[in-house]
C-alpha cells in the first residue's frame, strides 16, 4: 500500500514490515473498538431491561390506583378472591410455563459446535 511522502507529492510504496505493523495496527484498534461496542451494547441492554420492569410496576401501579377509585370494596374484595383463586391454580395445576420455557437452552448448531460459524 502506498504511501505520501511528506516532502514531495509523489508515492512511495510500503516495505513488506511497515506493511505487516500497519496490519497489526488496524486489527487492534478494530478489536477495541469493537469491544467498547460490546460493552455499550451490554450497558444499553441492562438499562432497557430496568426500565421495562420499571415500567411494568408503574402500570400495574397505575392500575391498583384506578381500580379502587372505579370499584367499590364489595367489588375490590371479590376481584382479589378471584384473582387469588386463579394464581393457586395456577401454581397447583401447573399452568406456570414461563418458568420451564425460560429454563430451556437452544441446542448448539453443528456448524457452530465445530467452529465453522460465519
Amino acid at each position: 500500500m502506498p504511501i505520501a511522502d511528506p516532502r514531495s507529492t509523489a508515492l512511495m510504496p510500503m516495505s513488506p514490515h511497515e506493511t505487516a505493523n500497519a496490519a497489526v495496527l488496524a486489527s487492534r484498534v478494530a478489536a477495541k473498538h469493537s469491544e467498547a461496542g460490546l460493552r455499550r451494547g451490554r450497558r444499553l441492554t441492562a438499562f432497557l431491561s430496568v426500565l421495562l420492569r420499571l415500567l411494568s410496576l408503574a402500570g400495574k401501579l397505575a392500575l391498583t390506583l384506578y381500580m379502587a377509585w372505579a370499584f367499590s370494596l364489595s367489588e375490590l374484595g371479590r376481584y382479589g378472591l378471584a384473582l387469588g383463586a386463579v394464581m393457586l391454580a395456577a401454581e397447583v395445576f401447573g399452568f406456570r410455563l414461563e418458568y420451564v420455557v425460560s429454563r430451556i437452552r437452544p441446542q448448539k448448531s453443528r456448524c457452530v459446535a465445530a467452529g465453522r460459524h460465519g
